[in-house]
This record gives C-alpha cells, structure tokens and sequence, in this order.
C-alpha cells in the first residue's frame, strides 16, 4: 500500500498492526513503522514499551529493535521517562547524553548485561559515558579524547 501510495489502504494497515500490538510483536512493529516512517504506529509502539517495558524486553523482538541505533534512545526514553520537574541543562546535546548514561545505566541492570559475555545489548551499551567504545557510545561521540589547551606551569 505505502510502495503504491495507496493513503487509504496504509491507514488500514496501520490500524491493523496498531490493533495487533503486544508483548511479542511491539518490537517487530515498531522496526516496520521506521522503516515505512510511519510517526503514529511508531509512538503507539514506543508507549507500549513505555508501560509493558519489563515484559517486552525479554523478548528476542527486542534484541533486534536495539540494533538499530536511530530507536535505541527512543526506546530507552520510552522506558525511563525524563523527569519535567527538575532543572534543564542548558546544553541540549549533553542533556540528551546524560538521559542516555541514565537510561543505559538502568537498561543495563533490567537486562543483566554481561552475564555470559559481551552480547549484542551489551557491546551497544559499552562503556556508555564512561568514555567508553561501545557502538552506541561511537555513535554519540563518547570515548574521543578531548584535548584541553590547558597547562599547568
């Protein structure tokens, strides 16, 4: 329907996939609605995760959503919430990376990573905000070393 613009028939396929989404195939769905960028089904799937994240994070669907570094920090946001009651850093991005090393920090103790080696979640989340070489901390400019012009005489 989306390849042959076809509005009518999306719409009805959306509602189809939005009335179909549970533990099992949140993650599955929510690839698909990237992949069609399709923001409504997209944010219906984000707020399941948000309210069944224990449940869906278990799932091998899950494991897969999280290799796509564009959802990673939807789905952590999803699932840890910024709290609107607090001060706002004045610097969106290093905003943005605090909430990250906070929700990867917790996603890290939910899914115990690191039992049994270095897998998928875990070699993504490596090292996030510590500086680290995960690809995730790649991703967001984590573990460069800064140069300082600063010497002590």
């Amino acid at each position: 329907a989306h390849q042959y613009d076809l509005p009518a028939l999306v719409e009805d396929c959306i509602d189809c996939l939005a009335d179909h989404v549970h533990v099992g195939s949140v993650s599955d769905i929510l690839l698909l609605a990237d992949d069609m960028s399709c923001d409504t089904l997209k944010q219906q799937c984000l707020n399941f995760i948000g309210k069944h994240g224990t449940e869906v994070q278990d799932t091998e669907g899950f494991i897969r959503a999280t290799q796509r570094h564009s959802l990673v920090l939807e789905m952590f946001s999803a699932l840890h919430p910024e709290k609107t009651n607090g001060p706002t850093d004045a610097n969106p991005l290093q905003a943005a990376i605090n909430s990250a090393t906070a929700a990867g920090e917790k996603m890290k103790s939910i899914l115990e990573i690191g039992k049994g080696g270095a897998g998928n979640i875990g070699s993504l989340l490596g090292g996030l905000g510590k500086g680290g070489t995960g690809n995730l901390g790649s991703f967001l400019g984590l573990g460069k070393d800064k140069q300082t012009s600063n010497t002590e005489d």
